[in-house]
């Protein structure tokens, strides 16, 4: 299952990191989202082209702690070690903080959070599961232009809900991914961000963009300044049917206005160093892309005709790349993920049988997401739950998937990347 449209597929061995180095190196930095760029050239041993540093990996932390307040401390730490904390403070709750939802995900599988510096940006951080990425990405790595690929996009990009990422996986098959993903993520907040961010996204090798919610987009009831994605629902719902369609698809006119600018500003950047990235969009959806999804509230929401979905597969990509997770008949399958990771928290494995919470038959209690996110904000990792019943975000199998189908052409665009002339600072 999955295909990619503009791409052949072809098995070849994944090319090793040759452009990591590792040396100590300071760079400041200041605000939002990931980090952004410290251009210099040195010479790698196994390549004739030079090596442009784009920036360094500052450390990752784990927060696999049942205790909020402890995990929040870890968090704290990673922003601090970013130059973060300030500006966390002034914005409110960024997407790993504590009361967010992915904060709680902790529960189900070992999460990281990983603090990159780059040259002029300000500040941020890479959730990720900790396994892979805290061996892959030690304090002092160094991000070099044209070995790298970046993921933007919203819950799914970031994994919610599900042990094992894709973007883990891509990890521990010797890709370097760069995660930017967001919770409740549009296109509008890369935009935001561009002039700290434009040296990373436009230096990789590859530019991931993992499909995003149509609600996240702004239409005339409900634009940036005024509404959240839940609101801008919320704002939804009150209407009538005629009402509903209009607002779907002013924010549809928003987004695909928002993507085409995003892959405009790639190809025009002046600030490459190299061929640009390859840019493809990753269908990571619930539904058949040729079907489109049968309901609003399908994952990612308000992709529900064909004809939207062909709008945004017409724009500039390399390749549209499909990896839904629907069944046979178009639609996915609810599915549960346990809470099998209370070994490390605090000693409580003790009280659990087989490492999950055991309701009075010695069954694992079932919770709903958003009852496991109640329970979790009142109690740590809840002692209430033993599995979570997972109806909305991409599945494992999702996840499995998606990896997949993305590998060879994250290959080809690492085999097709090559620095241009370049002189001075870009």
């Amino acid at each position: 299952r999955g295909n990619i449209e503009g791409q052949h597929q072809t098995q070849r061995p994944i090319k090793p990191r040759s452009g990591i180095i590792r040396a100590p190196s300071i760079i400041m930095l200041r605000r939002h989202v990931l980090l952004a760029v410290a251009l210099a050239a040195s010479v790698s041993a196994e390549d004739t082209w030079p090596v442009i540093v784009v920036g360094e990996w500052q450390g990752c932390s784990t927060f696999n702690v049942s205790d909020d307040a402890t995990a929040q401390a870890l968090v704290d730490g990673v922003e601090a070690a970013a130059g973060t904390a300030a500006a966390k403070k002034a914005a409110g709750c960024s997407t790993f903080c504590a009361n967010s939802d992915f904060f709680y995900d902790r529960c189900i599988a070992p999460r990281a959070l990983c603090a990159l510096s780059l040259h002029g940006a300000a500040w941020g951080y890479v959730m990720s599961n900790s396994a892979a990425h805290e061996a892959a990405y030690p304090s002092g790595t160094r991000l070099v232009a044209g070995t790298y690929v970046v993921v933007i996009g919203e819950a799914s990009a970031i994994g919610a809900l599900v042990p094992k990422p894709y973007d883990e996986q891509l990890t521990e098959a010797g890709f370097v991914v760069v995660n930017l993903g967001q919770q409740a993520g549009g296109m509008h907040q890369y935009l935001d961000e561009w002039d700290a961010l434009e040296p990373l996204l436009v230096n990789a090798a590859a530019v991931v963009v993992n499909i995003m919610a149509i609600r996240n987009a702004a239409n005339e009831v409900c634009p940036y300044a005024e509404c959240s994605p839940s609101q801008r629902t919320a704002a939804w719902r009150k209407g009538n049917a005629a009402e509903k369609d209009v607002m779907e698809e002013q924010s549809l006119d928003t987004t695909i206005a928002e993507h085409a600018e995003f892959l405009a500003r790639i190809d025009a950047s002046r600030r490459r160093v190299g061929t640009p990235p390859r840019k493809y969009l990753l269908w990571h959806c619930s539904c058949d892309p040729d079907l489109a999804c049968p309901r609003d509230g399908d994952f990612p929401q308000w992709w529900t005709t064909p004809a939207r979905v062909d709008r945004i597969k017409a724009l500039a990509w390399d390749a549209f790349i499909d990896a839904n997770y629907a069944d046979a008949e178009g639609s996915r399958q609810w599915t549960t993920v346990p809470i099998d990771k209370c070994d490390s928290f605090d000693g409580k494995a003790a009280f659990y049988a087989g490492c999950a919470r055991r309701d009075d038959a010695g069954d694992a209690t079932t919770c709903t997401t958003s009852d496991f996110r109640k329970a979790a904000a009142e109690d740590g990792c809840t002692e209430t739950c033993g599995q979570v019943e997972q109806y909305y975000y991409p599945t494992q199998e999702g996840h499995d998937n998606a990896a997949q189908v993305l590998m060879q052409p994250l290959q080809d665009a690492l085999d097709a990347w090559t620095v241009k002339t370049y002189s001075g600072v870009a």
